[in-house]
């Protein structure tokens, strides 16, 4: 009997180990291989169920991942690690109200738990309440000082935590060091990266963000954001030719984000591609899914018309950026009244009618 426990402990230490070395290497069907090897044999250990919950969750297969997670809590109800993992199944889920209630469980089973913080964090982050949010993400780093993924996450947190105005100095430079801590912690990174240019363009750190959008797309060389943010970067130093080139490939990778065509439609009527600004600049308008780009488009192509000496079309498209109430936004009603293109119909009639 002595000799067969012993056989029986060195089998089930050997199917987890093999399947956890597994999964550290990404070959996530041969873990799961390994871990059905323990299951099978010890139908009343939670462990492994829980270790082939996350591979599955891994390989995106929600419904498997569920299963044995749930399971493994059926059979150890203080599994805080299953209880989180489930919280971010519902997350990746974007059932954010559920993904709370067991990243609750977690943490009241575990308080030491920094995943299930940062978890937290996520789903407080997607449902826009960017204060609590920001608290689990600190709170994660507390208890993990190292934890790369909470400092990008905070510092996201800290850039997009206003309700009406945009991030102040004060919220971008936070941000700029927690992403700078984040890449300390895990320098290929490329989340960070993307995320830091995008702050150092608001601070006006050009060279900088250059630099860290650069890093971004050769880590992730599809990734059409980061060609956005290139885009951006040209376009405020005057390039845009390169940034017309940048937003192409953004638009070439996902051709569905309205502002990638309205950024560039700005580019080319900069660079007196008029028409082809037009197209662009109505192609944001018919995509513009949630209405937040279409006055600012008709605005523009006022300004795309003007350039072109058409005064009845200038004149039309303003009234319906009117319509939009873009104008109530006093940066746009400023902007219209400094505007050197409209200066040159300032005397004709129709246009004083506006």
């Amino acid at each position: 009997l002595m000799l067969f426990s012993s056989t029986i402990h060195a089998q089930e230490h050997t199917f987890l180990q093999l399947g956890k070395m597994y999964y550290q290497q990404k070959n996530y069907n041969k873990a799961i291989e390994q871990f059905s090897k323990y299951t099978k044999e010890f139908t009343k250990e939670s462990e492994g169920f829980y270790w082939r919950g996350i591979t599955y969750l891994q390989l995106n297969e929600l419904i498997f991942a569920q299963g044995n997670l749930e399971h493994s809590i059926k059979l150890n109800s203080k599994n805080d690690k299953a209880f989180n993992a489930l919280g971010h199944l519902y997350n990746l889920k974007s059932e954010y109200t559920k993904a709370i209630s067991y990243l609750n469980k977690a943490i009241e089973i575990n308080a030491n738990n920094a995943e299930a913080f940062n978890n937290r964090g996520m789903s407080y982050y997607n449902m826009g309440n960017f204060n609590s949010a920001k608290i689990d993400f600190s709170n994660a780093i507390k208890l993990d000082s190292t934890f790369a993924a909470a400092y990008n996450n905070r510092g996201s947190a800290s850039y997009s935590h206003q309700d009406i105005a945009d991030a102040n100095i004060q919220d971008l430079l936070q941000a700029e060091s927690d992403f700078v801590q984040s890449i300390y912690y895990e320098k290929n990174n490329p989340l960070a990266y993307r995320n830091l240019a995008y702050v150092r363009y608001f601070l006006e750190k050009y060279t900088e963000a250059f630099f860290d959008i650069n890093k971004a797309i050769d880590y992730t060389p599809n990734d059409a954001i980061a060609y956005r943010i290139l885009g951006m970067i040209y376009a405020k130093i005057g390039k845009q030719k390169e940034a017309i080139l940048a937003y192409d490939k953004a638009i070439e990778l996902k051709n569905y984000y309205a502002d990638f065509y309205f950024e560039r439609g700005v580019c080319l009527m900069n660079n007196q591609e008029y028409i082809s600004a037009e197209v662009d600049f109505n192609q944001s308008i018919l995509i513009d899914k949630e209405q937040k780009i279409k006055g600012k488009a008709y605005y523009y192509l006022a300004q795309n018309a003007a350039h072109q000496n058409q005064l009845k079309e200038c004149i039309d498209f303003l009234k319906l950026a009117n319509k939009q109430k873009l104008f109530i936004q006093q940066k746009f009603l400023s902007d219209f009244n400094k505007n050197e293109v409209f200066k040159k119909f300032q005397n004709d009639n129709s246009f004083k009618e506006i």
